[in-house]
């Protein structure tokens, strides 16, 4: 999911197709919504979260295992996310949005390579070994 969030948003680096010999692809598409999609649930599930943790909700209103896990796995990821972006943002100078790019892409360890960490501390942090 944030990946696609990341990818979305970061897409001002690259030079867009030129139509008519270039088009998007229909994957392309499928990312967009899947990414549009992906961010209106985590939103709703951290107003969820947040109406549950400020008692807006009926005594008997009772979250199951499993939603407490995905509300809190979500809220986890995107402040795991937001943190490694600001970091990276100050390290490295880039946007916010870049930021996020690069994080996303540094913690499901794709390694593309169109960002690299300069600074030895940024280099460290962004390290697998870590």
């Amino acid at each position: 999911m944030a990946i696609l969030v990341g990818i979305t948003s970061a897409m001002h680096m690259y030079a867009a197709p030129t139509f008519p010999n270039q088009i998007y692809t229909q994957a392309y598409w499928f990312a967009v919504i899947a990414a549009v999609l992906y961010f209106a649930l985590a939103g709703i599930l951290m107003i969820n979260l947040l109406g549950y943790l400020l008692g807006h909700y009926p005594q008997t209103f009772v979250l199951t295992d499993s939603q407490r896990t995905l509300i809190l796995q979500t809220t986890m990821l995107g402040i795991w996310l937001a943190a490694g972006a600001a970091i990276f943002q100050k390290l490295i100078s880039l946007t916010f949005a870049d930021a996020l790019y690069f994080s996303n892409v540094k913690i499901l360890t794709l390694g593309f390579g169109d960002i690299t960490a300069v600074d030895p501390v940024a280099r460290g942090l962004s390290s697998r070994t870590l």
